[in-house]
């Protein structure tokens, strides 16, 4: 018998895998970031300059700084610009 996951879990996988494009668009655009396991279960997105965490429930998320700081929402569309605005202007 298996058992079905648990909102929480399933909220933690969603904030996880939004974290985890971030990341890949980021590594697509040439910037270093690594995503780091905090205690329980929340993960940190770790630029060289800035912090990201992802925060939100039932499927409205946003990208926000460990201060609180509201970076961009992390819907499908906005998580390109969120990482070319991280990337910075390009350097020649």
């Amino acid at each position: 018998m298996t058992m079905a996951p648990t909102p929480a879990l399933t909220e933690f996988q969603a904030r996880r895998d939004r974290l985890g494009r971030l990341r890949d668009e980021l590594h697509r655009l040439g910037l270093p970031a690594t995503m780091i396991r905090l205690r329980h279960d929340r993960w940190l997105l770790k630029l060289t300059t800035i912090s990201v965490l992802c925060a939100g429930a039932e499927g409205a998320y946003v990208f926000v700084t460990p201060s609180g700081q509201i970076l961009s929402s992390a819907g499908d569309a906005q998580i390109s610009a969120m990482a070319r605005r991280l990337a910075g202007p390009r350097r020649p």
